[in-house]
């Protein structure tokens, strides 16, 4: 719960690190957050061209134990494979391997099962599948296990007619699962290809948009 910022001292509530002047307004605005209680405590980061013009942190790590928000306090991070796992895809579309308008039972036809035969590409990528969750009771081994949890998924009907309205995919990524590995020619795990995919593309930096796709072509040794 938010903090009562009549409780906290003005050491609490101070924003500590380093911030280029041209971002001062992001070190105001965390400082702000902090101050009225909204944010407990946190912390922002912002590289450019390798370099860290945002580097700062405030407030507390544990409301409970009023333990500060040091320069080295361990955060989790959630959603991470997501982003992967969807860059492996659009450098398969890219490469021109598959289109987002492509059936995912074009690749994956188990998927088609119980009205799913219309679901495409792009409603697994922008959350619109209506396949966000499993309908029978799942464990985390099995959430884990790409073959169990890929066939349970395959099985069961759409929550909702796809592309119509959207729910998040909190654990359920069909298009991390067989879909990428056999959207690839030679049937090669995108996923597993993605590191040297990125190594053989352009230097890649924040702003940047790729043109060249010559590193990733889609041939049988790349995504």
């Amino acid at each position: 719960p938010p903090i009562n910022p009549s409780r906290e001292t003005t050491n609490m509530a101070e924003v500590h690190g380093q911030c280029n002047p041209q971002f001062d307004k992001v070190r105001s605005l965390l400082q702000q957050f902090i101050e009225s209680g909204e944010e407990v405590g946190a912390c922002i980061t912002v590289n450019i061209d390798g370099e860290d013009v945002v580097n700062i942190w405030g407030g507390l790590a544990d409301a409970e134990s009023k333990r500060p928000w040091a320069e080295d306090t361990i955060v989790g991070v959630a959603s991470n494979s997501k982003t992967v796992s969807s860059l492996a895809m659009l450098m398969l579309v890219d490469s021109g391997a598959v289109s987002v308008y492509d059936k995912v039972s074009k690749y994956w036809p188990e998927f088609a099962a119980n009205g799913k035969e219309n679901v495409e590409i792009r409603h697994l990528l922008s959350h619109t599948s209506g396949v966000a969750g499993w309908d029978e009771e799942i464990t985390m081994d099995e959430i884990c296990d790409p073959v169990t949890s890929s066939a349970k998924l395959a099985a069961q009907a759409p929550w909702w007619e796809p592309g119509t309205a959207s729910a998040y995919h909190a654990v359920c990524n069909p298009w991390s699962h067989p879909l990428p590995s056999q959207a690839t020619p030679g049937g090669h795990n995108c996923l597993s290809r993605i590191q040297s995919c990125l190594e053989r593309a352009p230097e890649i930096s924040p702003g940047r948009v790729i043109t060249d796709t010559s590193g990733y072509s889609g041939t049988s040794d790349t995504c």
